[in-house]
């Protein structure tokens, strides 16, 4: 076999045996989608799901987002357009589309998900057949979608919510398979590639800034000063075409984000400063075991550059060295992924954008051995599906807390049925007010996301839920939507019979709240609801 037959450099022509292989291409997207499909979500859960659907519906009813702090414009332009095509086809037209998603937010939010899931699986299989068409073989998109399933983290956010993650996977699926195509074609050179990689990185940008160290690839391997800044231009330019529903929230977007940079603590809190010494550290090797596939790939593609750096030129084909630098960029890209969310490290999806990346740091160590002329011809066929039988090893290694995330999510979910839903039956008399923020509810949802709307659409929910109180324990004190309301004026109106659901879950809120004169008597103590009744006489807050 040679190397023109290993790593064709001419898209497009294909051997006669590539469409049955492609058909391998298939079956990890299905299976993406099977496990999707049939994985639990939190129903109701505010955040971040409701910002995005009320943000979507701000988009489709044309006016702009108030939410743009990752900046996450992406997931409303898709949010959006989920929108307007399930009140089309699925919706009660006889309701205006505001209310009819306001009156049923989890069937739009359940439609978005839905939609993300597939264009994730269209994206897998998509990509690996233009994998096929670049390099004449189908291990490449193989192994760029087993990165996929490679993490739990990631699959898990995939399968269960409506935010910025399901996107970056697409975008870096996208942003990967050009990468390839085009070292293949030995085209990187041109103002078309730059063009390329400028549209989806803004697009990257454009939906969280956990897509920032990936920016590092294009700006390393593109040659020559001219196409970095054509590059840096047409992103910053796509980027404020993306992002226009947000451009009122540019000053907040710009705050957020200093703040993030001068601020020692998570989302820009804690102390002035860079970052904590000790704090950072002890994040560092937290995401070292929770990310043990990236930490290996990225490690191992250095240790690689490290040993073939020195090639001679004489015994390698042309493009040798350009796949080497690529490989570099790539497991450089990492790392900087890796020392970025240390300084604000709170989850695990901060890194997605990398762990949808690992399937290329494989594809290239294979690609760069496979030219080796030392290498034996055995050795050659076989490299790639050594590195697919590991990732394979891996992504059997994430059933197991997939199971655990899925049983957590369903059970939550029967808690809410058995004790929220039937709620008002069994308290006919009593004036109910949703514990806000962190309660899991439709109400409380719908706050979430209104708030996070700039309350565009606070007006309508005031008009269908009416008499929806909230117990807002940031504050301590009862509140109608966004309106404070007095607890003395909130007990006549309820003749003294108030239940407080959702909240507190935990002995410090609820020490919190007695401290703040509020009496409680425990109704229901679950694992992700309570329901507790206001014991009047004895709460100094109603006096």
């Amino acid at each position: 076999m040679t190397d023109k037959e290993q790593i064709s450099t001419q898209p497009g022509k294909r051997r006669d045996g590539m469409k049955p292989a492609g058909l391998l291409l298939l079956i990890l997207p299905i299976l993406f989608l099977y496990q999707g499909f049939n994985f639990h979500r939190t129903t109701y859960s505010n955040d971040p799901e409701y910002a995005y659907l009320l943000n979507g519906l701000n988009i489709s009813r044309g006016q702009f987002v108030g939410h743009a702090e990752n900046p996450g414009t992406t997931v409303q332009w898709i949010s959006a357009a989920v929108i307007t095509a399930h009140y089309w086809t699925a919706g009660d037209t006889k309701l205006s589309m505001q209310e009819d998603v306001l009156r049923n937010p989890d069937a739009y939010i359940q439609s978005i998900h839905l939609v993300l899931m597939c264009l994730i699986a269209f994206l897998m299989a998509g990509t690996g057949f233009v994998l096929i068409s670049a390099t004449n073989q189908a291990w490449p998109g193989i192994l760029l979608q087993l990165g996929i399933f490679s993490s739990a983290n990631l699959l898990e956010h995939a399968f269960t919510k409506v935010s910025p993650e399901p996107v970056l996977i697409m975008i870096t699926l996208i942003f990967a398979t050009m990468l390839v195509f085009q070292y293949s074609s030995g085209e990187e050179s041109n103002k078309k590639f730059a063009f390329r990689m400028a549209l989806v990185s803004a697009l990257g940008l454009a939906t969280k800034a956990t897509f920032l160290p990936l920016l590092f690839i294009p700006l390393f391997i593109l040659p020559g000063k001219q196409l970095r800044i054509h590059f840096l231009k047409w992103m910053v330019i796509l980027f404020f075409i993306i992002t226009l529903p947000a451009i009122t929230q540019y000053p907040h977007m710009a705050k957020w984000f200093v703040q993030l940079f001068v601020h020692t603590g998570t989302y820009g809190q804690g102390a002035i400063g860079v970052l904590s010494p000790t704090q950072y550290l002890s994040d560092l090797w937290r995401i070292i075991m929770a990310n043990p596939v990236l930490i290996l790939s990225a490690f191992s593609s250095i240790a690689f550059y490290l040993w073939k750096r020195k090639a001679n030129s004489t015994e390698v084909p042309e493009n040798f060295n350009s796949g080497l630098r690529l490989l570099l960029a790539i497991s450089v890209s990492e790392i900087l992924a890796i020392l970025m969310v240390a300084k604000h490290y709170h989850a695990n999806h901060y890194l997605i954008p990398v762990n949808a990346l690992v399937g290329m740091n494989w594809i290239l160590i294979s690609i760069l051995l496979q030219q080796q002329n030392l290498v034996p011809q055995m050795l050659k066929r076989i490299i790639p599906y050594i590195f697919i039988a590991g990732l394979l090893i891996a992504s059997i290694l994430t059933i197991k807390p997939l199971k655990l995330a899925d049983y957590g999510y369903r059970i939550t979910n029967e808690e809410y049925d058995k004790v929220i839903a039937p709620i008002q039956d069994k308290y006919p008399d009593y004036t109910i007010a949703w514990y806000y923020p962190t309660s899991i509810n439709k109400y409380s949802g719908l706050r979430w996301g209104n708030v996070y709307a700039r309350d565009k659409q606070l007006e309508m929910l005031n008009k269908i839920y009416p008499g929806t109180y909230f117990f807002d324990q940031r504050y301590m004190c009862f509140m109608k939507w966004e309106t404070r309301i007095d607890s003395r004026l909130l007990n006549t109106a309820s003749n003294g019979k108030i239940l407080i659901a959702g909240g507190p879950l935990d002995s410090q809120e609820l020490n919190k709240m007695q401290k703040s004169g509020i009496s409680l008597i425990p109704v229901y103590i679950g694992r992700a609801q309570v329901i507790y009744k206001v014991d009047i006489s004895n709460s100094t807050i109603f006096r």
